[in-house]
């Protein structure tokens, strides 16, 4: 049900998505980033948001999180990330994910490694909120899909 999602196909064998993110959550469930799918119940997403404490979160964060047949696989996986700027890098290669992030696009840092239990079918970028009527903007400087061998 997400509207403001936007999708592209994989390429076939490994590749890489990658974007730059200027965003800052404020409340509740408010996330924007890259999401990697194979349906609209098995994906998973990198990116800022915000996730309240009583949920076992930090509040304003960097995320990684996976849903299989619609379920959040927990623990959520995150890091403190106090800026609002963040360039995202995501790895698929021999169906293992890595997640890179840098907070000046120069300086990379491996924030997550996992065995996908999908298969990626589109790769794009998403920006949403739970139940807020007040809209938060999320700017995308880029967004580049590329293949290696």
């Amino acid at each position: 049900s997400a509207k403001n999602l936007l999708l592209r196909d994989v390429p076939q064998g490994d590749f890489m998505a990658e974007t730059s993110l200027n965003f800052t959550a404020s409340g509740a469930e408010q996330f924007a980033g890259i999401v990697l799918m194979e349906t609209e119940k098995d994906f998973l997403q990198s990116g800022l948001g915000y996730c309240v404490v009583a949920l076992g979160c930090i509040r304003n964060g960097f995320y990684v999180d996976t849903y299989i047949h619609g379920n959040l696989t927990l623990p959520r996986e995150f890091s403190t990330f106090n800026g609002n700027v963040i360039s995202i890098r995501m790895v698929v290669q021999d169906n293992n994910m890595q997640i890179f992030a840098s907070a000046d696009g120069l300086v990379w840092y491996r924030t997550f490694q996992k065995l996908l239990t999908f298969k990626p079918l589109k790769v794009g970028l998403f920006t949403g909120q739970n139940n807020d009527p007040v809209l938060i903007p999320a700017i995308f400087a880029y967004f580049e899909i590329s293949i290696f061998k």
